[in-house]
């Protein structure tokens, strides 16, 4: 079943009053796949009525929406809105109905979509601190934006952390990023456990999940993996750098601890290389925790700046404050600079 939201408005200049009977249709608008009769409704000049019903869509394909109202001289409306269960290339928009002025909601203001680039699947061993990236890209149209995106997840018996709590933003074709650490304890039986997430924004929400393999400890095959992922890791985030770069955002922060992560990760390497497994392990700790930090710094780039500015009558105030500070202060001194004197030339 999917849900759908629509709004209508009065775009002439005198109010009706009426009700309407909105279809949606398939198949170049000629066959009717649900109605819906809204109730009686008065609507002025630039006022919007929004309604919202439920229908069940049986393929990828473009449907239409056509309001008619039931009485009165009041001209239709047609829309049209393409339906995907998943992310793909939104494709040339149809004609429609003979003689129908066709005014689409996305041509008119855009959507977004969100598509997640995850690991569904990974392998930890107990005592493992255990990093997973979860890219978050809009794969909308026009100029409709993810905002405030974040991060819900339940899962039971291994704690997590995620960086950052939000992105502030997310423009069409382009992507945010998470990083999800898994903090496997020591004492944890083996086995499957499940992370059930939702990452959600304003307008969307989209979900998934990850299931976490716990494994015996093996030192040597915990470095080999933890090195591997992590070299992953570090190219996915000098993408998203140089993504944010070119949209102008300063990123140094964010190199900075990248190449942080980098210069101990080829540390932890050069250990592995030599057997010496717990400290190369000590030095992946430290990895992490530089790329989290180059994630938390590459999503507070992306939050627009904007200027703190007071308005004037506070700005005189505040000055008016201040300078009787100053004043009170110099004359509090003057006074105890003269009862001195006086004192002295009495003694």
């Amino acid at each position: 079943m999917m849900t759908i939201t629509a709004r209508m408005k009065n775009t002439g200049s005198i109010g009706i009053s009426d009700r309407i009977e909105i279809y949606i249709l398939i198949e170049n608008a000629t066959n009717i796949l649900h109605s819906f009769n809204d109730r009686y409704v008065t609507l002025l000049p630039g006022e919007s009525r929004v309604f919202t019903t439920t229908y069940a869509p049986y393929n990828s394909s473009f449907h239409w929406i056509h309001a008619v109202p039931t009485y009165g001289n009041v001209a239709e409306a047609w829309g049209i809105f393409y339906v995907t269960p998943y992310a793909e290339i939104l494709p040339e928009i149809p004609p429609g109905p003979p003689g129908a002025p066709i005014i689409t909601f996305e041509e008119e203001f855009g959507f977004s979509n969100i598509t997640l680039e995850y690991e569904n699947e990974i392998e930890v061993t107990k005592g493992q601190s255990y990093l997973v990236y979860l890219f978050v890209k809009n794969t909308g149209y026009g100029n409709k934006s993810l905002k405030n995106v974040m991060f819900f997840a339940k899962l039971t018996g291994i704690p997590f952390d995620i960086t950052p709590n939000k992105i502030d933003k997310i423009s069409v074709d382009k992507s945010g990023m998470f990083l999800i650490t898994f903090n496997v304890p020591y004492r944890i039986d083996t086995g499957t456990y499940s992370m059930e997430f939702t990452v959600k924004s304003d307008e969307r929400e989209r979900g998934g999940k990850i299931n976490i393999h716990v494994k015996d400890l093996d030192i040597k095959e915990l470095v080999e993996r933890i090195i591997e992922n992590y070299l992953y890791i570090i190219q996915k985030t000098k993408q998203q750098i140089e993504e944010v770069s070119a949209d102008g955002k300063n990123v140094t922060l964010a190199n900075w601890y990248l190449n942080k992560a980098e210069e101990e990760l080829e540390s932890a390497q050069q250990l592995y290389n030599i057997e010496e497994y717990e400290k190369a392990k000590d030095r992946l700790d430290v990895v992490r925790e530089n790329l989290e930090m180059s994630i938390y710094e590459l999503a507070m780039a992306t939050i627009p700046m904007v200027p703190f500015l007071l308005p004037g009558y506070i700005s005189t105030i505040l000055i008016i404050l201040i300078s009787a500070a100053v004043a009170f202060v110099i004359n509090f001194w003057y006074l105890r600079k003269r009862q001195k004197e006086k004192m002295i030339k009495k003694i």
